[in-house]
């Protein structure tokens, strides 16, 4: 228990899962769909793509990628995800 202005705060530690945490069934899957996720949008922006350019290495549409790069994910699987990465690590100079 913390104390901050003057009242009392409980506070829990982290599983180091946020999704185990908010009890999101399958926590593990989300946990590491986000994490190929940041690898891949931080790879696109490394890279100075533009959401279409990226689209178009990755084989998928405009609308796809836009919800890739907002992190929704119910629509990729995690070897879809890791596809990216690969297709991504091939385009890189």
């Amino acid at each position: 228990m913390t104390v901050k202005n003057n009242k009392q705060v409980e506070s829990t530690k982290s599983s180091g899962n946020v999704f185990e945490d908010l009890c999101v069934p399958d926590a593990d899957t989300y946990l590491e769909k986000a994490n190929l996720a940041f690898q891949i949008n931080g790879l696109i922006k490394d890279d100075g793509l533009k959401q279409i350019e990226a689209a178009e290495i990755l084989g998928i549409d405009q609308f796809k990628m836009s919800a890739l790069s907002r992190s929704l994910l119910d629509g990729f699987s995690i070897e879809q995800l890791i596809d990216f990465l690969n297709k991504l690590d091939r385009n890189a100079p």
